[in-house]
């Protein structure tokens, strides 16, 4: 799986057609003030299939989440592994959204994003859309 990953990786860089993705993640802590995190990502979807890593903002190489799930009609459901860290395997669910300007300007045609949450937290994952 990893490498089949990573060959379908390396053919979107290669291309170098699609922008970059970007996260954020907004949770709760338990002095009830707000965690947040964010970074550049990977995101692969197939066959119904979703695959994200999500980097450490300044270190692009470690990865911080791995979401792993399913993605069908919009409806987004993963599941969540953090690195290095006792704390995993929550559910988010949510939506894919593509949102296509009328008139492309500079060189954007529009933006692709994904919103989860598991009803303590939030992900956000974005990239613009090339024309």
């Amino acid at each position: 799986m990893k490498f089949a990953y990573a060959l379908l990786l390396l053919t979107v860089v290669a291309r170098g057609a699609e922008p970059p993705w970007h996260w954020i993640k907004v949770s709760s802590n338990a002095t009830h003030e707000w965690d947040v995190s964010k970074g550049s990502a990977e995101v692969v979807m197939k066959g119904g299939k979703i695959e994200a890593r999500l980097f450490w903002e300044g270190t692009p190489q470690q990865v911080k989440i791995t979401l792993v799930g399913s993605v069908a009609n919009g409806a987004v459901t993963v599941k969540e592994v953090v690195h290095e860290s006792d704390f995993s395997d929550s559910i988010y669910t949510g939506r894919l959204v593509v949102k296509k300007w009328p008139k492309p300007f500079a060189n954007s045609a529009g933006v692709e994003s994904i919103t989860l949450s598991d009803g303590l937290g939030m992900i956000a994952i974005t990239r613009g859309i090339s024309k």
